[in-house]
């Protein structure tokens, strides 16, 4: 597993949305100076942050606008477990997260429906998440999120 692309605290949002953007990703972990996650900043916190202020997006950092609530993965979890996760908790991306905490990989609702569809096994993938962790019950508890974002239009 190869570690994905991260950012830090005191990065702008100006450099983070360009390269979100270049490498064609919607979110990343934000992690301490020990790998640790302490966040996560996505397309859609960017959004509202550039929607909701009116200065230079050089001039905020991703503190700012960051998730500091993440919620976690370890490589040992389930599928269900991550879907549970994310129906719960209404986020579609999970950090993947070793024992002491440090960022090691990321899993997506993205992901997990890429490698399921047009499968030789998503009929069997279908039958096993039939219950409520499954991908269509998770994306319909994400389309019902609202927004909560900590700027404040100046």
């Amino acid at each position: 597993m190869t570690t994905p692309k991260y950012c830090t605290r005191y990065e702008t949002l100006k450099n983070i949305s360009s390269q979100m953007y270049e490498i064609n990703i919607g979110a990343m972990p934000v992690v301490d100076e020990n790998k640790k996650v302490v966040g996560m900043i996505t397309d859609r916190d960017l959004a509202l942050a550039f929607g909701k202020v009116n200065k230079l997006l050089s001039e905020y950092l991703v503190q700012d606008v960051m998730t500091s609530t993440v919620y976690t993965v370890g490589p040992e979890d389930s599928l269900a477990t991550a879907l549970k996760i994310m129906r719960s908790h209404k986020v579609s991306r999970l950090p993947v997260i070793d024992k002491e905490q440090k960022l090691i990989g990321k899993v997506s609702l993205n992901l997990i429906l890429r490698s399921s569809y047009g499968s030789d096994e998503a009929y069997d993938y279908e039958l096993e998440f039939a219950g409520e962790e499954n991908i269509l019950n998770t994306l319909y508890y994400l389309a019902k999120r609202e927004a909560n974002y900590p700027l404040e239009a100046e």
